[in-house]
């Protein structure tokens, strides 16, 4: 199978690659560029023994991100991308994982990296400058197994204890062109003509999965400054499909309704994922003409279902059907699933693949007659009382949320002393009256032993992992 490498050479050397704005003046990376700065990293990786290493990646969405990956899993070794919000916890938490590490200036103090790294750490931020001393002429073609694994995902940690996922190139490859079917089956969506906005981290699976899919076709990939340049970089890149989170289509559908030339004058397809989507916002979209892909995932299973939403008939609060390649089964209200995507396995610890080839994703939830999946909520959050019913604290958050003009976030809690259930919730301009009749709403339609006996606002947002998933205590 073609690793990502052989697929940049077939795309035509002068056709865009990666757009982005560097001091508020345009950059554009074409193929033949980025292929040529993948061999003088390779060059670089020869100079310094990185043969055969597992190499730390931590920064910001750069050009000098994207080179260092994609150098380091066409190359034999291994690519671990860290979480920058978190960078100094990850840091002290792994850095006996990996070998080298490259990495923005003034995440980790020096000294710190001195001392455990020596020689063999090198920051992002002058990566490019540093290749460009070297000659591609001098670049060593890589041989390399690409089933082997070539990148390992820390997974985000929401619940339990974070593991290393291990995934090969032919993982990503197969996810890639399984997506690229799925997305392409009614309307051709992704092309080379595609323009891809990406806002979303480097070091998620899911953002990776999507650049993979959009450099395989030859399409282009824009990559962000960050939140306060949203608006500048949609009306001068204008870009085609935006890959975002709920929490960002919400601030999206927010700009919008304030001014409909917010995205440039277009309409793009926009991608959510990394929690349930509020069905009241995909459909608020939807009819304005918009078309929202929501996908379900995680870093064991790649991508898993998509939903395609277009019009008032779309089924907004599903998660959509398994892409090609993937089965999925409901075995005790939990999901599990298999397919060639699935992860080779945890670093250092059993594997999360049973016996029979199934992935228990630790998701609850079932399949409709139309073969559509439906997410109730995490298997670790599921509260059950001794009346023996299962409470989705996630669908009674979704609930509450929708009727509420001044929550924001919402997390619902057991006391398993008293089987009630308590909330605590946050909102950036709270209105104690509206949350009063929001709850007191939600209590009039929900049976005695859903109903929340008692809530507290706290002062302070939940706190989030990188994919803006609320970690819960």
């Amino acid at each position: 199978m073609k690793n990502l490498k052989d697929r940049i050479n077939q795309h035509p050397k002068d056709s865009v690659a990666i757009r982005y704005l560097e001091s508020d003046n345009e950059r554009i990376i074409t193929y033949g560029e980025f292929k040529d700065d993948i061999e003088r990293f390779w060059i670089l990786m020869d100079k310094c023994n990185m043969g055969d290493s597992k190499i730390a990646i931590v920064g910001l969405n750069s050009y000098s991100w994207l080179i260092a990956y994609y150098s380091i899993v066409v190359s034999g070794s291994v690519a671990i991308p860290l979480d920058v919000k978190n960078a100094k916890f990850d840091y002290n938490d792994i850095k006996n994982e990996f070998d080298y590490i490259f990495l923005d200036t003034n995440l980790i103090e020096e000294s710190l990296l001195e001392q455990d790294f020596h020689n063999r750490y090198f920051y992002l931020d002058n990566l490019v400058d540093m290749l460009h001393n070297y000659s591609t002429k001098y670049a060593v073609k890589k041989e390399i197994n690409n089933a082997n694994t070539s990148t390992i995902l820390f997974t985000s940690g929401t619940t339990g204890k974070r593991k290393g996922v291990m995934i090969s190139n032919d993982i990503r490859t197969l996810t890639s062109n399984s997506t690229l079917q799925a997305v392409n089956q009614t309307t051709e969506i992704v092309s080379s003509k595609t323009t891809f906005y990406l806002m979303l981290p480097l070091h998620a699976g899911y953002t990776l999965f999507n650049v993979e899919m959009i450099f395989n076709v030859g399409g282009t990939v824009i990559i962000s400054k960050g939140p306060r340049y949203y608006e500048m970089e949609l009306n001068i890149f204008k870009p085609s499909l935006i890959a975002t989170v709920p929490l960002e289509m919400e601030y999206f559908w927010h700009k919008y309704t304030k001014n409909p030339s917010y995205f440039g004058n277009i309409l793009p397809v926009l991608w959510s994922s990394g929690a349930a989507l509020s069905p009241e916002i995909a459909k608020n979209f939807c009819q304005k003409g918009f078309t929202v892909l929501t996908v379900y995932g995680s870093s064991e299973g790649s991508l898993i279902s998509l939903n395609i939403l277009k019009g008032a008939d779309s089924k907004f609060d599903s998660v959509g059907k398994p892409i090609p390649g993937i089965n999925i089964v409901i075995l005790s209200n939990e999901i599990a699933i298999k397919g060639d995507s699935l992860c080779l396995g945890y670093v250092n610890a059993e594997s999360p693949i049973n016996e029979d080839g199934w992935f228990l994703t630790g998701d609850m939830g079932y399949m409709d007659n139309d073969g559509y999946l439906f997410i109730n909520g995490r298997k670790k959050n599921v509260i059950i009382f001794s009346n023996g019913f299962n409470i989705y604290p996630e669908t009674i958050e979704e609930i509450i949320l929708t009727a509420s003009n001044s929550i924001d976030e919402i997390v619902i809690q057991a006391n398993m002393q008293n089987e009630t259930l308590n909330a605590e919730l946050y909102g950036y301009k709270i209105d104690q009256d509206d949350v009063k009749h929001s709850i007191e709403n939600y209590n009039k339609s929900a049976p005695e032993y859903k109903r929340i006996t008692s809530w507290k606002i706290r002062n302070t947002p939940f706190s989030r992992n990188s994919l803006n998933k609320i970690i819960r205590n």
